[in-house]
């Protein structure tokens, strides 16, 4: 059964939609460039778990597409999300060159939206932190898993969407008004040895029995929507969060 989206009380207008859509000629290098009188306030590109929350996910890319740049939705069964970011960097690199100054401020203003599980926004901000870039895009976690952990830690609520307009757009706005803060992401190994092995293998810490390794130096950003958001992370990200 659908449920309906968690929102704050004092929901923000979403505004005219090519606030967020992102021309043709940006996303795609093969795509013919058209003069656009503005850049967009609050670009966005959209990353979907088709197979998340039931049918919820087919739903969910069938709306943005309906309402956003079709090129701009991506359904994540389809298309890695690093070949997309690349794709997109490497492009408006070439635009800047060209002196084309409204795809640099969409790369440097677009926000990203992630709707999935853990398992999937945990994906893509290891993308994020991976690439390294000079101006990582912040990221608003949709959830669209079961246990929807980290958007609920981020203030965006546990419990899957509504898949209609009204509600796309009513989140359209919360992260168009959402807030930027760095978190922190470390990648977490844990083996398991023979005890005596571990103390004559290696000196690195061990722990009833288990060979911890840590690794925290990845970056990467997160949007964070409630001021009064937990900020408990456990093998997430460093990176930007909105938080109105």
């Amino acid at each position: 059964m659908e449920e309906e989206i968690e929102t704050p009380r004092d929901p923000k207008p979403c505004g005219p939609l090519e606030e967020y859509r992102i021309p043709d000629y940006v996303l795609r290098p093969d795509a013919q460039q058209v003069l656009v009188d503005h850049a967009p306030q609050c670009p966005v590109l959209v990353f979907i778990n088709s197979k998340s929350g039931g049918q919820l996910g087919s739903s969910l890319i069938k709306t943005y597409r309906e309402l956003l740049n079709e090129a701009q939705v991506i359904d994540l069964s389809e298309e890695a999300p690093d070949k997309v970011l690349q794709r997109l960097y490497v492009n408006v690199e070439r635009l800047k060159m060209e002196g084309d100054i409204l795809a640099v401020q969409i790369w440097r203003t677009m926000r990203l939206i992630v709707a999935g599980g853990d398992g999937t926004a945990s994906w893509l901000l290891g993308v994020v932190s991976d690439l390294k870039l000079s101006h990582p895009p912040p990221i608003a976690t949709v959830p669209l898993g079961t246990g929807n952990n980290l958007p609920f830690s981020f203030g965006w609520g546990k419990k899957n969407p509504s898949t209609d307009q009204e509600a796309v757009k009513l989140f359209l706005g919360l992260v168009k008004h959402a807030k930027e803060i760095k978190i922190d992401r470390c990648h977490l190994n844990i083996f398991l040895f023979n005890l005596f092995d571990a103390c004559k293998a290696c000196s690195k810490d061990l722990k009833n029995g288990y060979l911890v390794n840590i690794n925290n130096n990845v970056y990467a950003s997160v949007l964070i929507l409630s001021p009064h958001a937990s900020y408990m992370y456990f093998m997430h990200a460093q990176g930007t969060n909105l938080k109105p």
